[in-house]
């Protein structure tokens, strides 16, 4: 108990410092290693806040796709060529499924709408922008759930709080996977 900031130990210092010096602590030293196990302290806990701040970004996608029911894709992602207004009848957060080689995949948001078609998102809140890598290895999940399911219509998007570099958008374009930096949530009508 008592003072956790260091004062004390700078007080009793001050005031035996014979005493002390005769097994003079190392002050940069301990002050260097104070400050090492800080900053991992920092990092483990930012990047707890970073997965959780994801995990949160698909939850309110979900909670989106399923409070919303009827809604065209366009809406929400730029760049989506199918415009039909779909009608959701089940929405799935960390939707797996398994491969024809028995590897499973899994898909961040998953929406059923009643007319065959699926709408598969990845999410991305990061503040660094998706490249190219990040989008390929979507649209490789994307194809092989279409393989798993061909009696589903696929519809991918990819929202990423970053952005996207330019070479990663391009992809998409080309790909016809919906776009976004960002999700204006509306209200259930």
């Amino acid at each position: 108990t008592g003072i956790r900031d260091g004062t004390l130990n700078l007080i009793l210092r001050s005031r035996f410092e014979k005493e002390i010096s005769r097994s003079a602590p190392d002050l940069k030293k301990e002050f260097a290693e104070e400050l090492e196990r800080l900053k991992k302290d920092k990092k483990s806990l930012q990047g707890k806040l970073n997965n959780m701040t994801g995990r949160f970004a698909e939850f309110q996608l979900f909670t989106e796709f399923r409070a919303r029911k009827r809604f065209c894709l366009s809406e929400y992602f730029g760049g989506v060529t199918d415009n039909t207004e779909l009608n959701i009848t089940e929405s799935r957060m960390r939707f797996k499924f398994h491969l024809p080689d028995g590897k499973e995949s899994e898909i961040d948001v998953a929406a059923e709408s009643d007319c065959g078609r699926m709408i598969l998102a990845e999410v991305k809140k990061t503040a660094d922008k998706t490249g190219l890598p990040g989008v390929r290895i979507f649209h490789e999940k994307t194809e092989r759930f279409a393989e798993c399911f061909p009696e589903k219509k696929i519809l991918p998007v990819f929202l990423s709080a970053g952005g996207f570099t330019p070479d990663a958008l391009t992809f998409c374009e080309e790909k016809g996977i919906g776009t976004a930096e960002s999700i204006a949530f509306f209200q259930a009508v």
